[in-house]
């Protein structure tokens, strides 16, 4: 009949998903991330639009990335079932990575504790802009035996020259751009 009620109800909403999501912000150019969960892998983003679903509850949370040198640890989370985290990642920079006196001979430099390949000095087009530990340690030439170490920031910048000067022990970081 015109004009009469329907009578059929209305579909019902779709079921409340019982996952809570993960989704990564970029200060600025993604990369892609590989997500922990309590140690073990549950998914990896490539782009800032997609999302990871993991078990509500409390769970520790690390975002990982070796290529750019990427290691962050979110410590512990509480998720809620259906809640949607929203992480945010740093931007990426780029470093030169070299001895004061161009002493090379035996040089081998550990960056968050994994070998940093020469030949150096050291071009890294893409690195995370956060914190890291590098060492620098000569094994032979005349700087045999020499280790120096430093937490180096790069936060706040896009180009970096990563300076070692073995006659004082110290590492200088100089931000370019």
């Amino acid at each position: 009949m015109p004009g009469a009620k329907s009578t059929v109800p209305p579909p019902p909403p779709p079921p409340r998903s019982n996952m809570a999501l993960l989704q990564l912000a970029f200060d600025s150019g993604t990369f892609p991330v590989t997500l922990y969960a309590d140690g073990r892998q549950v998914g990896r983003i490539d782009n800032a639009g997609s999302r990871v679903s993991v078990d509500p509850g409390r769970t520790s949370l690390r975002a990982v990335n070796e290529s750019f040198f990427f290691d962050h640890d979110f410590g512990e989370l509480t998720l809620a079932p259906g809640e949607t985290r929203v992480l945010t990642m740093p931007s990426t920079a780029s470093a030169y990575i070299g001895v004061r006196g161009d002493s090379y001979t035996g040089l081998r430099v550990t960056l968050d504790g994994r070998d940093l390949p020469g030949p150096y000095p050291a071009q890294l087009p893409r690195i995370a802009a956060s914190r890291h530990r590098i060492v620098f340690k000569w094994s032979e030439g005349a700087l045999s035996g020499v280790e120096v170490s430093d937490t180096i920031d790069l936060t706040g910048g896009r180009q970096f020259s990563i300076r070692v000067v073995p006659d004082n022990g110290q590492v200088v970081v100089q931000k370019l751009r």
